[in-house]
């Protein structure tokens, strides 16, 4: 049965980076878990000093997120994080080197 939605109803990824892991799950509007998918939150080391690789944690997101549309109706995006890290900026976020 596919007419444009599927059975499950996941229609939320959540984006959630933690100090260890990243996760990505597929949840239905009143909260139901419908497939999570994760990977180890590395940190890369200095100098100048330790920091999470950035282009790796892209990669995988916009991968997992593929993955998870194949397969959940996903319309939303929510991101939260706790004790994971912080991004360095200057005044001017647009003159910040990019970070690796």
């Amino acid at each position: 049965m596919y007419d444009g939605q599927k059975a499950d109803g996941a229609s939320i990824a959540v984006f959630d980076v933690g100090k260890t892991n990243i996760k990505l799950s597929a949840m239905t509007f009143d909260g139901v878990f419908a497939e999570s998918l994760s990977v180890r939150n590395e940190v890369r080391p200095g100098p100048p000093w330790r920091r999470h690789d950035l282009k790796g944690i892209s990669d995988w997101l916009f991968g997992s997120l593929a993955s998870l549309c194949r397969h959940h109706p996903l319309e939303k995006v929510v991101a939260t994080g706790h004790g994971s890290a912080g991004v360095l900026v200057n005044a001017d976020p647009d003159d910040t080197p990019p970070c690796r």
